[in-house]
């Protein structure tokens, strides 16, 4: 299995070899400049493998991202998180990667405690005292909430497509875990970090680059924000036998 490091700035990573992930999936705004670019030809020269990261393109952003996969020298993995930068980089020297954001998977951290044993409780009801019983959801649903839907083949086959080759999609691994079977491709499990959503971009200059507390759920769960990426942390399920790849965030790994 490779392991591989987020990078959510352009420092260089710890460590000596391995994959390593720049970019972001909420925040077009790197794509502009240079220095993302280069950032990624720097490693790249260092015998790095690189993994660019990308958000979802609004029009003004195209033109960008376009600059973008000519300025990076060497053929690399370009992840996509949506179908046209899909398309676009499938017609390049680059590999295409399915995102996240195009994964469209289950991950309200609430899920996993669906499962779990809840007392009975009493409640008042219009005709008097009820008793309030827990039901696990069926194995059916249960299987759907574990299952992201860009494993379904017809999804594949529209992304197979998109790419003109091989296949590779990216999934967090959310506390209710994933399916005991994989999809036929290859599969990278984000470990560190599981995304609830993506915020509309606001002001750039008040938009935090570390992540930032958003508040806990009810179950005592943090949310945090990064730019405009919306994600928690905590206790990792067993990572599946048909996965190939992991990443973890450099700030957790050290």
């Amino acid at each position: 299995m490779e392991h591989c490091t987020w990078l959510h700035t352009h420092r260089d990573p710890p460590g000596e070899g391995g994959r390593v992930y720049l970019g972001d999936e909420g925040c077009p705004r790197f794509l502009a400049g240079e220095t993302f670019a280069a950032a990624a030809n720097r490693l790249l020269g260092k015998g790095r493998a690189v993994t660019l990261v990308t958000p979802i393109l609004t029009p003004r952003w195209v033109a960008p991202f376009e600059r973008l996969l000519r300025a990076v020298t060497v053929p690399v993995e370009i992840v996509c998180n949506d179908a046209g930068a899909l398309t676009l980089t499938g017609q390049t020297k680059h590999t295409a990667v399915v995102g996240r954001l195009l994964s469209r998977q289950c991950t309200d951290p609430a899920v996993a405690g669906f499962r779990k044993s809840v007392p009975d409780r009493a409640v008042a009801a219009w005709d008097g005292p009820a008793l309030l019983r827990h039901q696990p959801p069926p194995d059916s649903l249960w299987e759907r909430w574990q299952t992201p839907p860009v494993f379904s083949p017809g999804t594949l086959a529209a992304y197979r497509a998109a790419v003109g080759g091989p296949l590779r999609v990216e999934v967090d691994l959310p506390p209710q875990g994933l399916p005991d079977t994989g999809p036929d491709c290859a599969v990278t499990v984000h470990v560190s970090e599981t995304l609830v959503a993506v915020r509309a971009c606001g002001d750039c200059e008040t938009c935090p680059a570390e992540a930032v507390s958003m508040g806990k759920t009810r179950a005592g769960v943090e949310i945090l924000r990064r730019r405009n990426t919306i994600f928690y942390r905590g206790q990792i399920p067993d990572i599946p036998v048909w996965c190939d790849r992991v990443v973890s965030c450099a700030e957790l790994a050290g």
